[in-house]
């Protein structure tokens, strides 16, 4: 049995028997549907890993034990269907306000982000422009950055700053 805190995401993978898909991207679905301690269902959409292996990532809403059983829309492929086991969700223990109060959501007539627990979520972010074609990952200009990229993401958490967000248009 795998364990893992609440919110965080869990990974596993699991193997077909069935042979190769020729695109498995389009042929065939696979899902893995958990049901949680206080009777929640999430499914979660299986991703190709190559072969006949496949991989889930998972992130439990509540403490206690998650089952999950796996499924495919191939009815030649009963490998999945066979599949099942569980996840012990634990309390988390860090101090991050994404994990510690819960995913973001909306409410109903509200015009705001909360996180999970009904907690308004402060929206403030800054914009990284041009950070792939300007910098460098393992680099810096500045004295005391070992890389710019780095120091700036750090920088903004010293600041507080809940939301990072970043351009993907180079030159």
């Amino acid at each position: 049995m795998t364990s893992t805190m609440q919110w965080q995401v869990t990974e596993f993978q699991v193997t077909s028997n069935q042979a190769m898909y020729e695109n498995p991207y389009f042929d065939v679905d696979v899902t893995a549907t958990f049901i949680g301690p206080n009777g929640e269902t999430v499914a979660r959409p299986a991703y190709w890993l190559g072969d006949a292996v496949w991989g889930v990532r998972f992130a439990p809403i509540s403490v206690g034990v998650w089952t999950y059983t796996m499924s495919c829309n191939d009815p030649h492929n009963n490998d999945f269907n066979h599949i099942a086991g569980s996840i012990t969700c634990i309390p988390y223990t860090g101090n991050l306000e994404i994990y510690r109060k819960g995913f973001l959501k909306t409410i109903s007539g509200k015009r705001f982000l909360y996180y999970n627990d009904g907690t308004p979520f402060f929206w403030l972010g800054d914009t990284h422009w041009n950070v792939f074609c300007l910098e460098k990952l393992h680099e810096s200009n500045k004295p005391g950055f070992e890389s710019q990229f780095k120091g700036m993401v750090d920088l903004r958490v010293d600041q507080r700053f809940t939301v990072y967000q970043t351009n993907l248009i180079g030159d």
